[in-house]
């Protein structure tokens, strides 16, 4: 089964226009995110896979081709998680 991804509890997050605002609390990073970045937060709120990510932004842009919104939402992916936003579940549990 692959890695599931979900928002990390502790993080808080103020929508600001199309956009987001993330602040993790306990390393004072935060993060300004981008529209297609604030869809994939939203995304993750239950734990999705990167498949169900990357359909979810295809249903929420017309238009947008498949194979560069997985690219994009693996890569927003990696550095969400690398900034402590979004937690990596391996084999789908924590």
């Amino acid at each position: 089964m692959s890695a599931r991804f979900q928002q990390n509890a502790v993080v808080e997050a103020a929508p600001l226009e199309d956009e987001m605002i993330l602040l993790e609390p306990d390393s004072s990073q935060f993060c300004t995110l981008n529209r297609t970045a604030a869809a994939i937060w939203t995304l993750v709120a239950e734990p999705a896979t990167v498949e169900e990510i990357a359909a979810g932004v295809c249903d929420q842009f017309d238009g947008a081709d498949e194979a560069d919104v997985r690219r994009d939402v693996e890569e927003a992916l990696q550095q969400m998680v690398a900034l402590q936003f979004i937690t990596r579940l391996e084999n789908g549990s924590a």
